[in-house]
Formats: structure tokens, sequence, C-alpha cells
């Protein structure tokens, strides 16, 4: 039987907070990824590998 996620009141109650500006979730969410600290890039172009990933299934 899978288990379900429970988390606290507080954890629930952060999305309320964030969106009370009217901002769906998604763009609340987007919003904090894109603000959030990027690591340096490192070389790796992930669209290529995705594409040739996706070339091999073929």
């Amino acid at each position: 039987m899978a288990e379900t996620i429970r988390s606290d009141p507080e954890t629930e109650h952060a999305p309320d907070v964030l969106t009370g500006d009217g901002a769906s979730r998604s763009s609340t969410m987007r919003r904090a990824v894109l603000r959030s600290g990027m690591e340096a890039a490192d070389g790796v172009d992930l669209a290529a590998e995705i594409a040739r990933d996706r070339d091999d299934e073929r």
C-alpha cells in the first residue's frame, strides 16, 4: 500500500502566503526557483543530450 506524504501545517500554509497577491502557485514557485542561487555552468548542453537520447530511441 502506498504511503501518503504528509507535511506540517506551516509547510501547507506557506504556498497560501506566497500566493496571497493573487499569483498562481506555479508562477510563484517559478519565481522562487529563478531567484535562488544558481551554480556555475558545467558546460553540459542538456537540450542536446535529450535530443540525442530521443534519436537513439527511434
